[in-house]
């Protein structure tokens, strides 16, 4: 955060001493912080990581009848579309907590993009079984849950490469 911090303050003009000043007030603001406001911080990371987890589970869900009735383009472009939407919230909120507090956000980038692949892929699954069972054409669950995953990233991915662009750092993901 203080290497976001310094380049901010520097590209809206400030002086390097202002700049140290501000960051120096800022770390001794974070170490005094209480036990309780910590703990409330850890709590609200955790809360939203809990979020993210119990949300993916419902897209896989709620995916189920468009994956009995949808088929070829139709499918792949509705998937992508309810990926691209839950992984720009999810990247918003890891974003988030990433500017606010020191939370190592690295956990939640592997870990959240790989339970959706999980997720999607076993709903793809139990959604084939159903498909055969009426009759109904079964579709790759690899192909689906791969490209679900990848259009689930591209918002947080998108975000962290225009943001080392405008801010003219190198790349740091998580």
């Amino acid at each position: 955060m203080t290497d976001y911090l310094e380049t901010r303050l520097k590209q809206k003009g400030w002086s390097n001493e202002d700049v140290a000043k501000a960051v120096r007030a800022l770390s001794r603001a974070e170490e005094m912080k209480s036990q309780k406001r910590k703990f409330f911080d850890s709590f609200v990371y955790w809360l939203g990581i809990i979020f993210c987890i119990v949300g993916s589970m419902f897209v896989g869900v709620a995916v189920v009848p468009f994956l009995l009735i949808m088929d070829g383009i139709w499918l792949f472009g509705f998937i992508s579309l309810i990926a691209v939407s839950f992984g720009s919230l999810i990247g918003f909120l890891l974003n988030g907590v990433e500017k606010i507090g020191k939370q190592k956000t690295v956990v939640a980038s592997i870990f959240i993009p790989f339970l959706a692949l999980l997720n999607i892929y076993l709903i793809t699954r139990l959604s084939n079984l159903a498909a055969r069972t009426i009759g109904l054409s079964a579709h790759n669950p690899w192909l689906i849950s791969i490209m679900y995953v990848w259009m689930f990233c591209l918002p947080y991915f998108a975000y962290k490469i225009f943001s080392s662009v405008m801010l003219k750092q190198p790349l740091r993901l998580g």
